[in-house]
């Protein structure tokens, strides 16, 4: 609720939801995200998770998963150790060390991306980084997920 209340909002636009909508136990929901600060592109998502044993509305869920896009006039956003857009694997990997995993997701030969996962044990789970990364563009997607 305070992730959503502050700064940031359903896009009402892009998904059915609102912040009344109720949430199933067990339930996880992808929630498309906007704010009027820091703009908005369509596919800034979160993950809520209902992981209580009655329902509740979409405010009161956990979010167990966000995934911000590059938007020249969007967020600006820093991750652990000053990761930040733009930055190349070569930086990130001086910060993070080797990805654990990498995926090759090329849109077209100039634009060789690669995605590179990272996971840290975080409470009763881990906390998981995909980092698409370009060759051309530096770093340009983050996704983070919390798996228990």
């Amino acid at each position: 609720k305070e992730f959503i209340g502050n700064d940031w909002k359903i896009d009402e636009f892009w998904c059915d939801y609102n912040m009344e909508w109720v949430v199933n136990p067990e339930q996880t929901l992808t929630v498309d995200i906007e704010s009027d600060k820091y703009g908005t592109n369509g596919f800034t998502r979160v993950n809520v998770c209902n992981n209580t044993d009655k329902a509740i509305t979409i405010g009161d869920c956990v979010i167990t998963s966000i995934s911000f896009p590059y938007d020249e006039e969007g967020a600006k956003i820093d991750l652990a150790g000053g990761v930040t857009w733009g930055m190349s694997y070569a930086d990130i990997e001086a910060l993070y060390g080797s990805a654990e995993d990498v995926y090759s997701w090329g849109y077209s030969d100039e634009d060789n991306s690669f995605i590179y996962s990272w996971a840290y044990p975080y409470g009763d789970g881990y906390l998981h980084y995909d980092l698409e990364v370009s060759d051309k563009y530096g770093l340009t997607s983050i996704e983070i997920d919390f798996w228990y």
